[in-house]
């Protein structure tokens, strides 16, 4: 349909307007997938989103749901975590405590 008018309406440009319309495409797959528009977005839910879309390895930077009291868990007892990280001692700290542990069933905390 676009190549038809392009024939007969030569003046509009008409490689603006594909552009156009791809931008809107990838838009309505954007609010597909996040079930949210662009626009309706936080500009650190943005940023997040960014980061992950340029990781290598985003499933290494991003935590699932069940792995957030964990991690609020260090942010609380180490607030300066979340800037500084951890040193390797409190790592191995965390790993022989979590290693000990009783298995669990899943979902529970």
């Amino acid at each position: 349909m676009v190549a038809a008018l392009e024939q007969r309406l030569p003046e509009f440009d008409w490689a603006a307007i594909r552009l156009l319309m791809t931008a809107e495409r990838e838009l309505a797959v954007f609010r597909v997938v996040t079930g949210r528009a662009l626009s309706d977005m936080t500009d650190e839910q943005l940023a997040i989103i960014s980061n992950v879309a340029n990781a290598d390895d985003p499933e290494r930077r991003w935590i699932k749901p069940l792995e957030v009291p964990l991690v609020e868990a260090v942010r609380k007892a180490d607030p300066s975590s979340s800037s500084l990280g951890l040193d390797s001692n409190t790592l191995s700290a965390i790993a022989a405590v979590v290693a000990e542990a009783q298995p669990r069933q899943p979902g529970l905390f």
